[in-house]
């Protein structure tokens, strides 16, 4: 679930027009105080995206082993298990899935 709200925080402002508390604790508990205005706040209420897209055509894996060479200190990394979309190195799909 970390890992989940490390990557998708950004979205929940975006679209829930607000931080996610969460993250607001997590500030709070690392020390770390945004440069921020009431103003700020009140933008991202009045005009959250209404629409959101994410490209599902990729696959990571979440290691317990982040020091490992390939993971190279990321929580996630490609999934080598998931070999139906060919991928470049951005993770984007290079041709159509083979049966």
């Amino acid at each position: 679930m970390k890992a989940q709200q490390d990557t998708l925080f950004y979205a929940d402002i975006q679209v829930g027009g607000r931080h996610p508390e969460y993250r607001l604790k997590k500030y709070e508990r690392q020390g770390i105080k945004l440069d921020d205005r009431p103003q700020d706040y009140e933008l991202l209420a009045e005009y959250p995206a209404d629409f959101l897209s994410f490209f599902c055509y990729s696959s990571s894996v979440i290691t317990t082993h982040p020091n490992d060479d390939e993971a190279n200190g990321k929580q996630s990394s490609e999934n080598k298990f998931f070999k139906i979309f060919p991928m470049d190195k951005r993770g984007y799909k290079l041709e159509k899935p083979t049966n």
